[in-house]
């Protein structure tokens, strides 16, 4: 007979630890054993959620790859990063929350309202 010490131990440390990962990342077993078929769940009603509680992610980039990092406000001050010599990314003055930051030149294009929450 298995005792509760034995169950919890062979759910947390079974087969390839599957449920101490589940249980330290936060992803549910299904993806961690199979994350190819992870498959999200299709809500009852899939109209549109409110935009309200709604976030985003913006990424300003330019098509030749340059790396997200090496663009972005404050990355200027560092002499060791590479930024990239396309006109198109050239450094551009900007204000966010009223301190002024160098930054790529789409950066700049973006409402204050947007780069105040930066």
């Amino acid at each position: 007979m298995i005792n509760r010490r034995q169950a919890l131990l062979s759910t947390l440390f079974g087969t390839g630890y599957v449920g101490l990962r589940a249980l330290a990342t936060g992803l549910p077993v299904s993806f961690l054993l199979d994350p190819r078929r992870a498959l999200a769940a299709v809500p009852a009603n899939p109209a549109c959620p409110s935009s309200a509680g709604a976030q985003f992610v913006l990424f300003n980039t330019s098509g030749n790859g340059d790396p997200l990092n090496a663009s972005v406000p404050g990355t200027y001050e560092d002499p060791n990063i590479v930024h990239s010599s396309d006109p198109t990314m050239a450094p551009t003055s900007l204000t966010i929350q009223g301190q002024k930051f160098t930054a790529a030149a789409p950066w700049a294009t973006l409402p204050q309202n947007v780069l105040d929450r930066t």
